[in-house]
């Protein structure tokens, strides 16, 4: 009777753990696809990233010092600062991609989108 009872406060103990101690399986992919560089900042106060032309950056919730959801992503031009992207990834969201790619007249434009999609044509890129 001990050792089952044991058993049962182990499982519930690991149960317990996992529930909260585990880090979360979401995770933000930030992929470039101008010849322009972005800037990225998944959460305020967090890292600052410079993504060049075909450069990505995936970030992981609860991993390596990134905080729990939600996140406040915000994706600027380098030179200019212009702001591309500015939105909340939350919990309630699946894990997440966002593409910066280049718009009409010029204009790049980001957007972020349920992670696993894919492009037809990779974008502005010019390579050498």
């Amino acid at each position: 009777m001990m050792r089952l009872g044991g058993g049962l406060l182990l499982l519930v103990a690991v149960a317990l753990c996992t529930s909260c101690g585990t880090p979360s399986s979401w995770q933000l992919n930030v992929e470039n696809l101008t010849s322009q560089a972005v800037v990225v900042q998944p959460w305020s106060g967090g890292p600052k990233t410079t993504l060049e032309c075909q450069q990505s950056v995936t970030l992981h919730a609860g991993i390596k010092g990134a905080p729990d959801l939600p996140w406040h992503v915000v994706v600027v031009l380098e030179t200019s600062g212009h702001v591309l992207l500015d939105t909340e990834a939350t919990a309630q969201l699946p894990s997440q991609d966002v593409v910066v790619e280049p718009g009409a007249n010029g204009n790049d434009i980001a957007f972020m989108r349920e992670a696993g999609g894919s492009l037809s044509n990779p974008g502005g890129c010019e390579i050498g």
